[in-house]
């Protein structure tokens, strides 16, 4: 398994569990009103999934491009010591998050602009979920790795 496959495994599988919190916050909290998929859907269609097929297309495309995003922490951590590994996860997570916003702000989506206190901690929670879980991941996947 190379880098760019293993820093994919690892950000799909730190996406999944960042739309576990998304939708916790979301159905059991009653946080935010806008959860990953929605974004996802409304950068796609322009509006929120109304159908099934809508759907899995939107959260499909959210958990690819969350995976593409580990590629970018995979190869930032060659550059890097291993010290601190969470650390810097939890701070890759929340500054995508943050670059993530300003997406909206950019092409003036309304839909997106315009979220709640609660929205936007829920996204900056995940964000930091999906960061350490990432290097996590990713850190068990580059021990396995054998060197022929």
């Amino acid at each position: 398994m190379d880098r760019t496959f293993r820093g994919f495994t690892a950000g799909f599988i730190g996406a999944i569990l960042m739309n576990i919190w998304s939708y916790f916050s979301f159905y059991i909290l009653n946080f935010t009103d806008i959860r990953y998929v929605d974004w996802s859907s409304i950068m796609i269609f322009g509006y929120k999934a109304n159908s099934l097929a809508h759907l899995f297309i939107a959260q499909m495309s959210q958990l690819i491009w969350t995976g593409f995003l580990g590629v970018f922490v995979a190869f930032a951590f060659t550059l890097m010591t291993s010290r601190g590994f969470i650390f810097k996860g939890a701070l890759f997570g929340f500054m995508a998050s943050f670059i993530i916003y300003c997406v909206p702000a950019l092409f003036k989506m309304n839909a997106l602009r315009n979220v709640t206190l609660g929205t936007a901690v829920t996204d900056i929670v995940g964000g930091i979920i999906w960061g350490v879980t990432t290097v996590i991941i990713l850190k068990y996947l580059d021990s396995r790795e054998v060197l022929y």
